[in-house]
């Protein structure tokens, strides 16, 4: 982060340096647990589906039927 600071001919001192990586670090942590979130809704929509459709063999053939509009 300083280093890009530097580059770009700005003052980072410590503490600002610091609150810097403070707040990625926090932005980087709520992003991964928004995308296992999202991993888990897919994979229940996914198991709802089969369950649904009777199983693997009838959710994909279900899925190919929707696909080709058979």
């Amino acid at each position: 982060m300083e280093a890009v600071a530097k580059k770009l001919g700005i003052n980072v001192d410590e503490k600002q340096g610091a609150l810097a990586n403070l707040l990625v670090n926090g932005a980087l942590g709520l992003s991964f647990v928004g995308m296992g979130l999202f991993g888990l809704w897919v994979l229940g929509c996914i198991v709802g589906g089969m369950i649904a459709a009777g199983g693997p063999l009838g959710f994909v053939s279900s899925w190919f039927s929707a696909v080709t509009g058979g």
